[in-house]
C-alpha cells in the first residue's frame, strides 16, 4: 500500500498572450512570423495563413490586427457608405 497524499487540483485563470512578444518563432512558422512583420508592404492586398490547428494562425491574425489598428484610421464616408481609410501618421512611426 502506498501512502501517498492525494494530489490537489487548483483553478488557475489564465489569459490569452497574443502579442508579438509572446509568439515562438521556429524554424515552421518563421516565413509566416516574416511576412506578418513586413505589413503593410506586402506585394497583394491579403495574405493567406495555412497551417494545422493549433499552428499559431490565431495568434499571428492577432498580432496583425494590432499593427493595422495602428496604422489606419477611419476617413470620409464613400457614396457606397463604406468607410475609406487612411494611412495614419503615427503608423511608420509604430513599425
Amino acid at each position: 500500500m502506498s501512502s501517498l497524499t492525494p494530489q490537489m487540483a487548483f483553478e488557475f485563470g489564465h489569459r490569452p498572450a497574443l502579442d508579438r512578444e509572446a509568439f515562438l518563432v521556429a524554424a515552421a512558422n518563421a516565413a509566416a512570423v516574416a511576412w506578418i512583420d513586413r505589413w503593410p508592404d506586402w506585394p497583394a492586398p491579403a495574405l493567406v495563413l495555412q497551417g494545422p490547428p493549433a499552428s499559431g494562425k490565431t495568434h499571428l491574425a492577432s498580432v496583425w490586427r494590432a499593427r493595422a489598428r495602428r496604422c489606419w484610421k477611419p476617413d470620409e464616408t464613400s457614396s457606397w457608405s463604406m468607410p475609406r481609410r487612411r494611412r495614419s501618421s503615427r503608423c511608420l512611426a509604430s513599425l
